[in-house]
This record gives structure tokens, sequence and C-alpha cells, in this order.
């Protein structure tokens, strides 16, 4: 099961597809004038469960929820996050819901949506979150002051990679190692062994610009993709020590998203900014 959102003449829209992506159904969250859609992430301990964020032209945040996998939705006011980045349904506790937005930090909801509070105000611009599939309550945001972790579901922050100066675009835990974790900003690609305290450069052998988006095998953990702006994709066989470049992504515009085959590491589905 594939869904991704989309805003189509005003109109919040969730696809969701069976087959891999070959064909797709869509189903409308919000038809209200003036809001647009934004991430979608499944509740992986109930997967009839699916959220999909939006926001509205006023700045105001939404977050829709379906109980029948894309069937039919219902939505409630996040806060006045404005546009969100990133979505996230905890494995550790379902009923906690995290938004990482562009205007107001981390907006959080303990009650499946119905109310929520504003967390993680450590930076406005929260890009991605991430948690860790062997300890999901620990879980990892990226910022444009840097990475941030939480032991607690979301609740509390700390830095764990603010060093690695501005605009950390994309975060992503290591699904066999819960110590380990990636992250990727305009100065490259980094990954660290004890939960972000300390951080490793890779990729120095390239002239990367900003990476946007990462990839990670959940069968074979040592396989990874980036998309790096202007300069295409790269995949790595060996945990990030060496990258080639994937020649079937040339024509390819921004690369924004991938999501990897769980049992066949070379199989891996691309978003990209026109489609």
């Amino acid at each position: 099961m594939v869904y991704i959102s989309a805003s189509c003449s005003s109109r919040v829209v969730v696809g969701r597809s069976t087959d891999a992506g070959a064909t797709w159904r869509s189903f409308v969250c919000d038809s209200t004038e003036g809001r647009s859609g934004g991430p979608v992430a499944v509740d992986r301990s109930d997967t009839n469960v699916v959220c999909c964020a939006g926001y509205a032209s006023d700045r105001r945040t939404f977050v829709y929820r379906s109980t029948d996998r894309g069937e039919t939705w219902t939505g409630a006011q996040a806060g006045n996050g404005y546009v969100p980045y990133a979505l996230l349904v905890s494995s550790a506790d379902n009923r906690v819901i995290l938004v990482g937005t562009y205007g107001s930090g981390i907006l959080r909801s303990t009650d499946a949506g119905a109310t929520w509070t504003r967390t993680g105000t450590m930076s406005d611009y929260v890009y991605c979150l991430a948690e860790t599939p062997q300890s999901p309550e620990v879980v990892y945001a990226s910022t444009n002051l840097g990475v941030y972790r939480s032991a607690d579901t979301g609740r509390t922050w700390v830095g764990a990679g603010t060093e690695l100066g501005k605009d950390v675009y994309t975060v992503f835990a290591d699904p066999a190692d819960d110590s380990t974790v990636y992250c990727a900003s305009r100065a490259g690609m980094h990954r660290s062994h004890d939960r972000g305290n300390s951080w490793q450069l890779l990729m120095t052998e390239f002239p990367f610009s900003r990476i946007s988006a990462i990839g990670l095998a959940p069968s074979d953990p040592g396989v990874l993709y980036v998309e790096s702006d202007d300069n295409t994709v790269y995949s790595s066989t060996d945990n990030g020590e060496t990258w080639t470049r994937c020649p079937y992504f040339l024509s390819c515009g921004l690369i924004c998203g991938f999501l990897v085959d769980p049992v066949d590491p070379q199989t891996v589905w691309a978003l990209e900014g026109s489609g």
C-alpha cells in the first residue's frame, strides 16, 4: 500500500495504490477553498489508519485522519503552524501524532489528533521527523538550526547535531541499529553511530549541493539513496562509504522523497517535484 497527497482545484486529495504504484485511486480529504495538502503518514500498529497534514492560506495547519485506508476522512485544526513539512504517527503510542511545520516548530497530539500543543520550539522550520524503529520513543527532527532528538515521543527535545549548521533538510534512523542516524543538508551528508552525539561527514569525494532526501533499504540498511539538488541521485551499498550516480534518474526533476521496497533493496519509488 502506497499513499501520496496533492492539492487539486482547492481540494486536499490523497492517492492510494495497492499495486506498487501501477494504478491509483484518489480520495478527497477536504474541499474547503484555500486549503492545500501536505505529508501522509500511516499508523504502523493499525494500517487501516492514515493521516494527512494540510494547511490553509490564513496559516492554519490541519491534520486529517482516516480509519478505512483513505476511503473517508475527518479533520481537526492542529494550530497556526502554517505549511506542514513532516508528519509522524508514533509507533510507541499511536495516539501520539507529530507535525513538523514551516512556521511554528513541532505540533503534538496525544489523543489521535483531537487536540494539539506546540512542542519543539527550538526552531520555527522543521523539515523532517524520523523515529528510531527499534526504539520508537526516540524521535529526530531536522530543522533550519540543525538536528534535535527527543527520548519521549516528541514531548521534550535536546540538540543532537546543532553544530552541523543551518538547514538540515532530512534525517533518517537506521532500522537495524537504533544508535545510527543519517542526516543531510547544504553541507552534505552525515552519519552518527551514537544517536547524534557525534557526526561523520560522508561523500567527501563529491561536490554535492543541498541534499534534500534520503532513502534507506529496510531489508539491507547498507543500501542508501540520496537526492542532491542539481546533481541527480546517488546510491551506496556500503553504508555510505562509497557512492555511484544512478543513471535512471537523470531525466527527473527535484526528488523530494524515496520509498525503498521492504524486501528488495534495488526497487525504489521516488517522488519528484513535477510528479
